[in-house]
């Protein structure tokens, strides 16, 4: 099962997933990210290794799934693809798709798999493979990019809202966040998914906070996401506030491109790293936004906790290192494999 962005019933994907007996892959915002099916790092666990090599020989897609490129690579791979989406426009960025539901098949999704099958154990295995990998990396030492996803991802509390930025971003929350269905997560998807996200975050920390009456609201954005919507902190005096907290991860420049193959090529640095070079602390001063710089995960924590007004939390990060932590990452979760 792979729940991807837009999911209209996400219980009832959970539900099939489970009386199935089958692992359930959900990006952060299908509102599908729980449950005992749920599989862990699953990005890393199809990069490579035995069960990347294994393509299944049937897939249900729900929602549109779009991060991952090993994800949409095994897709294409399977046997047979079914969507399951009511929409004339369905979802299939694979092109693979043989047949399209335009609900969940009838069952008593009240029921679930009388034993695990072979097929989902391996999976759980290599979940709890790859859950221990991101744990050791984000107990190891400096904060990474990663790591403050994950920071995040564990410390919201119940009832929180978090708004993920495009590029990295979305992807670290994709790979870090656990099985959790008591927070809501948001994102601007798509080609234009840079456009806004400053008063995006503002403005659905101000409906969410109003709709259940509280709830903490953390927004993670990339520092070019940041300058590129930097106006939205100019709130009008009349204009309500929401309590939020911006987490601008600074690696000046575009990290996502140094993970792509046109890293090294001559003239990356200024058509794709694109260096600003700003201070994005007196950048936030300059619109009465309070701003500190982080850099350890004890700082990031203690940063992030519940208060009111509108803040902005810088931490610093280094392209380079990024690219280096991924590669590694990948690495340890196929030796864990391996071992386990």
């Amino acid at each position: 099962m792979v729940a991807g962005d837009g999911v209209i019933t996400p219980s009832g994907v959970v539900a099939l997933a489970e009386h199935l007996g089958w692992p359930l892959f959900a990006e952060p915002t299908s509102d599908s990210r729980w449950g005992p099916n749920v599989i862990a790092g699953y990005p890393l666990l199809l990069a490579e290794g035995p069960l990347a090599e294994t393509p299944p020989d049937i897939v249900f897609t729900v929602g549109r799934p779009t991060l991952s490129r090993s994800l949409l690579n095994w897709i294409g791979r399977a046997g047979t693809q079914i969507v399951i989406d009511p929409r004339p426009a369905w979802p299939d960025p694979t092109r693979t798709a043989c047949r399209v539901l335009p609900r969940t098949p009838w069952l008593n999704l009240d029921s679930v798999a009388d034993t695990e099958t072979e097929w989902l154990a391996r999976w759980r295995r290599a979940g709890r493979a790859a859950a221990a990998v991101l744990d050791a990396e984000l107990d190891s030492g400096p904060l990474t990019e990663v790591g403050v996803a994950a920071v995040l991802g564990a410390s919201l509390p119940s009832g929180g809202l978090l708004v993920c930025g495009p590029s990295r971003p979305i992807r670290d929350v994709e790979l870090t966040l656990p099985a959790r269905e008591d927070i809501t997560v948001v994102a601007n998807r798509g080609v234009n998914g840079i456009d806004g996200v400053v008063s995006t975050a503002i403005g659905a920390a101000l409906g969410h906070q109003r709709v259940c009456n509280g709830g903490q609201a953390i927004a993670l954005l990339g520092d070019l996401t940041y300058l590129y919507d930097r106006n939205g902190l100019l709130l009008a005096p009349d204009d309500p506030r929401p309590d939020l907290v911006l987490v601008v991860v600074d690696n000046d420049g575009s990290g996502i491109f140094g993970t792509l193959p046109q890293a090294g090529l001559p003239g990356f640095e200024r058509v794709f790293g694109t260096p600003h070079g700003l201070d994005l602390c007196a950048d936030a001063a300059l619109a009465g936004v309070p701003a500190v710089t982080v850099t350890t995960r004890a700082e990031l924590e203690a940063a992030i906790k519940p208060g009111p007004g509108l803040r902005l939390v810088r931490v610093p990060a280094d392209r380079a290192d990024t690219a280096t932590v991924l590669a590694g990452l990948a690495r340890q979760v196929g030796l864990a494999l391996q071992q386990s």
